[in-house]
């Protein structure tokens, strides 16, 4: 996710190598920029829904991934009738 491979041929130096071998294929990643939550997208590029409990857990993620930059939309249920 985010990150590709492919193979490439490289000399050996290591006893990794299969006996008799002078070379071994190794795997080489280009990672892309993650951001904390492991998308491939910049945190202002990230929209968050995060569903607010009323309770210190929720409010405290929702104020700590708009602080990170990130797009946060919280939402919350009304279950009961007001009147």
């Amino acid at each position: 996710m985010g990150v590709s491979a492919c193979r490439v041929q490289v000399p050996c130096a290591t006893a990794t190598c299969l006996s008799g071998s002078n070379s071994y294929i190794a795997p080489i990643m280009t990672a892309r920029t993650l951001n904390s939550l492991g998308i491939a997208k910049a945190p202002k590029d990230t929209r968050v829904v995060v569903a607010m409990s009323g309770g210190v857990d929720s409010s405290v993620t929702a104020a700590l991934m708009a602080e990170q930059g990130y797009d946060v939309v919280c939402i919350t249920l009304q279950l009961y009738d007001h009147g």
